[in-house]
């Protein structure tokens, strides 16, 4: 699989992520500017397989935003899904696209017929959805209702451009993610330095800067004791002036007393060494309290799921994808840190160091051993759980740190070590995603049931104002579309019917503009509750006016942009190693910045200036 055009990309998201994207097979309903750049934006780094869905013919509108189209597939009247899949297909030889020439309501009845009604094997579910405008509303719905209740998971990723405003919505079922945050510099060392186990703790004796006969032969030696080294006997002369063998720095005060007892290790201070800057950096920045877990992994390890009775019958709902093997293993660890004062099993990650290559190495070696030990301990509690002996099996199937209930694929005591082991090594990285409100919901129910008036009491400026009345004018415009079957300002879209189209009037979408501002304000709560209600009138009329004047016209560089970010929360979605949005994010191209609008109670998300898409 490694290829040197991929070399890049695999560092950052590694074989792994490169295998889930070369093994994925995206479907796209709707060949759009937007969805042609999402397409060219995952064929690049080597999505494996991909379905464009369109029934249309090379246009004037396609020519005028899309460059994988030219005149003389106009001229001889070419299907423009076939020809998409031809120039993107060029791009990357080693993705293979098929052309779907057929509605997009209709793939969608044709696709959820063939799995209502066969025996549905993985290999023919594709990985991903994509869905644009072309979908009428009303098909969104009843795709993503029964992507709900499928037993396998698909996402299904909506994605929305209108002038100079984009709208990027997920929904998915929950997922754990193995792989949140990878980066180096900010990974979570668990070195137990304040409370060493026993075989760390001698290793630690045999370092000691303070004893002579130690370093009589090799006075040298010194300079490259390691800065865990240095800091534990730091820790140690402090516990001991204070008198105090349980002292544990945890405020800015007592981690100065912890930087000023390392600079007063004479044997270091008069000659400092790599490690003993290395220590007097990192008494701060990298010293955790293994106790002292993170908000997501607690909030995992409370799910009420970790308990729940299902785990000893094998079930799983269908609404999870976690299996009850993932359970297991969390209520293994949570039982392991039960039996060990709330100290979770050693991750077993080394930062590297200053230090000799036999030091570290040793370092290292007694890190994994403890590592290996806790996880013996976890997977049997795991194995205990599931009714796992040393012949037994469960009737599930392991798939990239979630698990997908299957009769014919037993679990092994074997498949819980491996995923027990997956599962510690990121333990500080744990993260339970959930993703709301889905798009199963009709817009009307979406504009009665977002918080705008919180949205609005969060924005300090009238212009932040203008961003979330564009997310409401955009529900609006799906909301207008199941009512009148064409989108606001548009003549004919999505099969529209000649009694409810746009005249030829150059100034007809103000009417449509007026309705649009009507269906908001009739369902919109900060209409009647907000303070500003004035302001908020005026904004709504001019934010409905734009979506109507602009109607499914999508401007090439609003597409790139909002393209750019889509693509890169389908990479998310495909590989389980980021974490993606898990609200509807709007990109304002009036003011360059993309806004998620964030449930109250995680509180409203602050504007992000797009500098560029890939700040995402």
């Amino acid at each position: 699989m490694p290829h040197p055009k991929y070399d890049r990309q695999l560092r950052l998201w590694g074989q792994n992520g490169q295998y889930a994207l070369s093994n994925a097979h995206v479907v796209v309903l709707g060949a759009t500017a937007t969805s042609t750049e999402i397409l060219k934006n995952l064929v690049l780094p080597g999505v494996g397989f991909f379905t464009l869905v369109d029934e249309r013919l090379v246009d004037e509108g396609a020519m005028g935003n899309n460059f994988l189209v030219d005149t003389e597939d106009y001229l001889a009247g070419k299907s423009l899904a076939t020809t998409l899949v031809e120039n993107l297909c060029k791009l990357n030889p080693q993705t293979c696209g098929v052309a779907c020439v057929e509605p997009c309501a209709k793939w969608v009845e044709r696709f959820i017929y063939y799995h209502a009604n066969e025996e549905a094997h993985s290999q023919k579910f594709p990985t991903l959805i994509v869905t644009t405008p072309r979908l009428p509303s009303s098909h969104t719905r009843r795709l993503a209702e029964y992507l709900r209740n499928v037993t396998q998971n698909i996402p299904l990723v909506y994605v929305q451009t209108c002038g100079l405003a984009g709208l990027i919505h997920l929904q998915e079922r929950e997922r754990l993610l193995l792989y949140a945050d990878q980066k180096q510099e900010t990974r979570v060392a668990d070195l137990r330095i304040f409370n060493p186990f026993p075989e760390l703790r001698q290793w630690f004796d045999k370092l000691d800067p303070r004893n002579e006969e130690i370093f009589r032969v090799d006075p040298a030696g010194r300079s490259h004791i390691p800065w865990t080294a240095i800091i534990y006997y730091a820790l140690q002369n402090l516990r001991l002036n204070n008198q105090r063998s349980d002292f544990v720095p945890r405020t800015k005060m007592d981690y100065d007393s912890l930087r000023e007892s390392i600079t007063s290790l004479p044997c270091l201070s008069s000659h400092p060494s790599d490690g003993f800057l290395e220590a007097i950096e990192n008494c701060r920045t990298a010293l955790n309290r293994p106790s002292c877990l993170p908000t997501s992994l607690h909030q995992l390890l409370e799910d009420p799921r970790v308990d729940a009775p299902f785990l000893s019958q094998g079930k799983v709902p269908v609404q999870t994808t976690i299996a009850p093997a993932c359970w297991a293993v969390l209520r293994g660890i949570k039982r392991f840190m039960a039996q060990h004062n709330g100290i979770p099993p050693l991750c077993g990650y080394v930062p590297d160091m200053s230090t000799t290559t036999q030091w570290y190495g040793e370092m290292c070696a007694i890190y994994a051993k403890k590592m290996e030990e806790d996880c013996s301990i976890v997977s049997q509690y795991a194995c205990e759980e599931l009714g796992i002996d040393h012949t037994g099996q469960r009737e599930n199937t392991l798939k990239g740190g979630t698990l997908a209930a299957e009769e014919n694929n037993p679990v092994t005591r074997r498949d819980i070590e491996l995923l027990t082991k997956e599962l510690v090594e990121n333990l500080w990285d744990l993260q339970l995603v959930q993703f709301s409100p889905g798009l199963h919901l009709s817009a009307d129910e979406l504009l009665r049931r977002e918080p705008f008036e919180a949205y609005l009491e969060e924005c300090s400026t009238r212009d932040e104002k203008c961003t979330v009345m564009l997310y409401a004018a955009l529900l609006g415009a799906r909301c207008f579309e199941e009512m009148h079957t064409r989108w606001p300002g548009d003549a004919f879209s999505c099969g529209a019917c000649p009694e409810d189209a746009v005249d030829d009037d150059d100034l007809s979408w103000v009417d449509d503009g007026e309705r649009l501002a009507q269906i908001v304000r009739e369902r919109a709560t900060w209409v009647k509750n907000h303070a500003d209600k004035n302001e908020d009138e005026d904004i709504l009329i001019r934010t409905c006016m734009e979506v109507a004047r602009c109607s499914s016209g999508e401007p090439f560089p609003t597409a790139c942009i909002v393209a750019a970010a889509a693509a890169q929360e389908c990479i998310k979605l495909l590989q389980y190693r980021r974490v993606p949005i898990q609200r509807p994010m709007v990109f304002d191209g009036y003011r360059g910045c993309f806004w998620i609008a964030e449930a109250p109670e995680c509180g409203v998300q602050t504007f992000c200036p797009c500098v560029s898409p890939s700040c995402f």
